[in-house]
């Protein structure tokens, strides 16, 4: 039988063997295998092992991608398989994207983009091969104004997008927006203010996630003013701006923010949190804190609990468990005078210092100071970060044993370089200027496939040698499948 249903004639040695496309263990269960035309390639994942034709390029595979294998040949792989990147929205200055994937499948990315004299809020959708910029729709949300932006985006347990930014104009609001189908069209969105203030001196955001829905699709968010720091939710009608509350936390607001939130599996806010000014023992003066609620949290400040737990001038990226306990991924500036990536783990007791424990990733100084974490389906960690130091990259680490321990597998690559990206896709170079080079991987987000491919958004900025002098040129949104 073949996989499109249908029967064909095989010689007598080749029946029971599986055509392209199914399921396999060895080269010997596939048609043509193993040294004919067909090999089972084992893509991991959800997918697993496939029997698929050898190829010699993309031509060669329909509506997949022609792959490398680590027997020296190559074989077609499925589209979601396939690696590559792309310039989603290649006519907007982007940056600070994220992206993720819902239960159909469909990636939804945003960007806070900044053109001449408008500031645009960007929202795509790509269905299909989002290696290929055809594939991706974007339409404007709205303005940020000169000095708002910091968008994020959410999805409801249905897969609906919802947005947050800070809007700059005739005072200083936070702006909620959804969108339940069609989402392309500017036209099916609906906004409403979540929050307010006067001018950019009483109210701020950053471009940390600080905004998420929880299980049951209620959002909420983080922000502070000179005088607090507040949790901001709603429980139902939250297109209304009547349906938002802030609640001011007791906590000391000297220097929070690069808050990280998100909600455990019961809907329970987890928060990681900077704060700045002086931290005592803090070589830096920076520190990384937990915060967690369990009860009453839109309503009780004193339900609040937290703890200052790690020292760092970055911030850091959380994620839970299929247990709700926290992992996350911080720059380490104070372990032996030199800064590095580091992931952290706490399985209970997590406002208590003393129970958070934490490694080195061993990818020296330099590489993570900005980096976004994401779990698999058994919990264990991938990590995408900004190589900041030749070859100036984005990378991907991830731990398969061992994790939460300080003898853990960990593997990592370089999946972008400034090199392979410039011989894809030259940088332009200004009239007056003598060079200009790509620099990926900041401000990574990583969208987990469901067939357990990485995607991953990030900006890429051109630096542009001119006079002797160098110079941040555009900086562009990417997307990439490792």
């Amino acid at each position: 039988m073949l996989t499109d249903g249908r029967h064909a004639c095989a010689p007598a040695d080749m029946c029971g063997r599986i055509a392209v496309g199914g399921a396999c263990s060895v080269n010997n269960d596939c048609l043509g295998g193993p040294q004919g035309d067909t090999s089972c390639v084992n893509f991991g994942g959800s997918v697993g092992a496939l029997c698929e034709d050898y190829c010699q390029s993309g031509s060669d595979c329909g509506t997949g991608c022609c792959t490398d294998l680590t027997n020296g040949q190559r074989a077609c792989a499925p589209t979601d398989q396939c690696q590559g990147a792309t310039f989603p929205d290649p006519t907007e200055v982007g940056h600070n994207p994220v992206v993720l994937e819902d239960p159909q499948g469909t990636l939804h990315l945003l960007e806070t983009a900044d053109e001449v004299n408008t500031y645009p809020v960007r929202y795509g959708e790509c269905a299909g091969d989002c290696r290929d910029a055809a594939n991706w729709s974007f339409i404007t949300l709205g303005n940020h104004g000169l000095y708002g932006g910091f968008a994020h985006l959410a999805l409801d347990p249905s897969g609906h997008p919802r947005v947050l930014y800070l809007q700059e104009g005739s005072g200083t609001h936070f702006i909620y927006a959804t969108c339940d189908a069609g989402c392309t069209n500017a036209a099916n969105w609906t906004s409403t203010t979540a929050a307010t203030g006067d001018d950019l001196t009483s109210i701020g955001a950053s471009y940390t996630p600080y905004f998420a829905i929880d299980h049951q699709g209620r959002p909420a968010f983080f922000y502070q003013t000179y005088d607090a720091t507040y949790y901001a939710s709603c429980q139902s009608n939250c297109t209304q701006s009547s349906s938002w509350s802030s609640l001011a936390l007791n906590l000391s607001n000297s220097g929070l923010g690069d808050f990280d939130l998100t909600f455990t599996s019961s809907g329970a806010p987890r928060v990681l949190f900077r704060q700045w000014n002086q931290i005592s023992g803090c070589n830096t003066g920076d520190a990384l804190g937990f915060l967690a609620c369990d009860a009453d949290c839109s309503s009780a400040a004193a339900n609040w609990h937290t703890t200052l737990f790690y020292c760092t001038s970055a911030a850091g990226r959380l994620q839970l468990n299929a247990s709700d306990q926290p992992r996350i991924v911080f720059y380490d500036h104070e372990s032996d005078a030199l800064p590095y990536l580091t992931y952290g783990w706490c399985d209970g007791n997590c406002t208590t210092a003393s129970s958070w424990s934490s490694r080195s990733l061993g990818l020296g100084a330099g590489s993570g100071t900005s980096a976004d974490l994401a779990l698999d389906a058994q919990s264990r960690p991938i990590v995408a970060y900004e190589v900041a130091n030749d070859p100036y990259a984005l990378g991907i680490a991830s731990c398969s044993a061992g994790c939460e321990t300080s003898s853990g597998s960990w593997s990592s690559r370089d999946v972008e370089t400034s090199a392979s990206l410039a011989a894809e896709t030259p940088p332009y170079v200004p009239s007056g200027c003598d060079a200009a080079y790509w620099y990926p991987g900041t401000d990574p987000s990583i969208a987990l496939r469901a067939s357990g491919a990485i995607g991953v958004a990030y900006d890429v900025t051109s630096l542009e040698t001119c006079s002797g002098q160098v110079q941040n040129g555009p900086a562009l949104v990417r997307f990439g499948v490792f």
